[in-house]
């Protein structure tokens, strides 16, 4: 019903591909079993110091054995609810991991699918491909069709891309449908156009966004970009293309909390931790894939900044103290570049176990390009989920940002609350003056536990301990030096000016909901702090 209001794009793109009747390839007159065995070991097998039992048919792995060795089924399937300290190989059959199960090691099934519980455990790459990816082309011989070979050896390798994939672990892709709450817009209710990542090698052009409405501004806003990819056969040279056009309100606090926990807290409970301005422009982009989870990315925006007020008191539950008024911005006509470089190996983007990730990104903005404002803003960001165990993890998160030239206060830092110091409220840490700085600090540090360590009888499978230390700070160059430059003011920061706290929280198997109690170190007065969470803070 939203579609009269869009002011861009109508986009039809179709593909017809049709088959010739295709004859049966029989793999083993190809080649031998034990050639096939001999192959899949020798690529998929890794830890070669370890011993390697085989099975056939059907296993189960209990959940009270532990396996030190790679294991290898063929002709059956795997099921695991118990510990393999190794590498796992299903050949011909399935892999299913039970909400008990650690794999300290890849598992891989060819010919076959890997179902896994969200709570479970797997510290290598889980992937899933059959028999034609462990030989050359050349070896299947002139007389059968790569086409062929594909339909009958299994539809995996055209799904993939004729690559290699990890398995998503965690939620399903979002809902095509779009419902928020805030102070600003009510209830804002729309349709996305979803950017479907886990096919985006698949597809020469994207188009994704958004569309929706919002009942307290009574505005209709929108995102739409479109983007053209170039897969050459060589990966280094592909590279993606695009461009879009926008009318939003956006926040400087979307890393803070997802909009989906902003939302529930709004509608609910009176709270919202978001400050909202309005966006309006478009920009072009490139988008570059380099190799092993190293992805850059460059854009030129035109933009327009403009502050927006306050629209709504309503919640179910009433706070005496309702809704606070939404902060203006500095408002002006922004044009300038962004860049970003960013490394992502994690398992799971919403509730990671183990990986990197890391993000430099550079935004520039300079009145000799007709723009209002005149900054230069650098934010390097850098988490490692590091397993230290079967049963426990130590997460790590440190964030550093800098700027030069004059800041507009829609692009400066607050720290405090959630998902940075949490002993302390909720955006309170300022700079000398109490506004917000040009400089940022933060460091994050939580050990997560499995109670399944102590070996109690008492244990809840589905809890996990944890310790976490926050610290931080947020300074202003101009209280420290005259002399602007990114690298200039940094003398400000020592142990007096670090805030810290110091704190416990239970959570589930994933993170996704857990409470947090913290304790600020610099003070004993209302020094404890209470929060829940509904997402991980990193």
């Amino acid at each position: 019903m939203f579609r009269g209001y869009f002011p861009f794009f109508m986009i039809l793109l179709s593909w017809i591909t049709i088959l010739p009747a295709q004859k049966k390839v029989d793999y083993e007159k190809l080649f031998s079993r034990e050639e096939i065995e001999q192959r899949a070991l020798q690529k998929y097998i890794q830890q070669n110091d370890k011993k390697l039992l085989r099975f056939h048919e059907d296993r189960q792995i209990d959940s009270r054995d532990t396996i030190n060795a790679n294991v290898f089924v063929q002709d059956g399937n795997l099921n695991v609810d118990g510990v393999i300290n190794g590498d796992v190989l299903v050949l011909f059959g399935d892999v299913r991991l039970g909400e008990n199960s650690v794999i300290n090691g890849n598992v891989t099934a060819i010919n076959g699918r890997i179902f896994q519980d969200e709570k479970s455990f797997v510290s290598g790459n889980q992937i899933e491909t059959n028999v034609k990816n462990l030989f050359p082309a050349r070896e299947f011989g002139a007389d059968y069709d790569e086409d062929i070979i594909d339909e009958y050896l299994g539809h995996y390798t055209r799904h993939y891309n004729r690559n290699y994939v990890s398995v998503k672990v965690g939620p399903e892709a979002r809902s095509d449908i779009l419902f928020r709450y805030n102070r600003v817009q009510g209830i804002f209710l729309g349709v996305y156009f979803p950017k479907e990542k886990e096919n985006a090698r698949d597809s020469l052009s994207q188009f994704f966004g958004f569309l929706g409405y919002g009942f307290a501004d009574k505005h209709v806003r929108y995102r739409a970009e479109i983007q053209r990819n170039f897969s050459p056969a060589f990966h280094l040279f592909k590279l993606g293309i695009g461009g879009g056009v926008y009318d939003q309100i956006t926040s400087r606090d979307n890393w803070l909390i997802s909009p989906s926990e902003n939302t529930l807290a709004a509608f609910f409970l009176n709270d919202d931790y978001r400050d909202y301005h309005a966006l309006k422009g478009f920009e072009i982009f490139v988008n570059k894939p380099l190799f092993c989870g190293l992805n850059a990315f460059a854009a030129y925006r035109n933009e327009e900044y403009s502050s927006v007020r306050k629209h709504t008191n309503w919640a179910v539950f009433k706070d005496k103290n309702r809704f606070s008024d939404n902060p203006p911005i500095e408002e002006g006509h922004s044009k300038g570049w962004y860049a970003a470089l960013t490394l992502d190996t994690r398992d799971d983007a919403d509730a990671p176990h183990q990986g990197w990730f890391a993000r430099l990104s550079v935004e520039d903005s300079k009145k000799k390009w007709k723009s209002d404002f005149s900054f230069t803003q650098y934010v390097l960001e850098i988490r490692r989920y590091q397993r230290l165990s079967a049963w426990e993890r130590l997460d790590v998160r440190l964030k550093v940002a800098s700027s030069r030239g004059d800041v507009p206060l829609q692009k400066r830092f607050r720290l405090g609350g959630i998902s940075t110091l949490r002993g302390f409220g909720y955006r309170s840490i300022r700079d000398a003056h109490h506004r917000d700085g040009d400089r940022l600090f933060l460091a994050n540090m939580e050990y997560n536990v499995n109670p399944r360590i102590f070996h109690s009888p008492f244990g809840l499978d589905d809890v996990r301990y944890i310790v976490f230390l926050d610290l931080g700070s947020v300074w202003s160059r101009e209280d420290v030096t005259p002399t602007d430059g990114w690298n200039k003011g940094f003398d400000y920061l020592s142990w007096k000016t670090i805030k810290s706290d110091l704190g416990i929280a239970l959570s589930n198997a994933s993170g996704r909901f857990r409470i947090n109690v913290a304790k600020r170190l610099d003070t004993g007065k209302k020094a404890y702090s209470v929060t829940l969470r509904l997402t991980k803070p990193f």
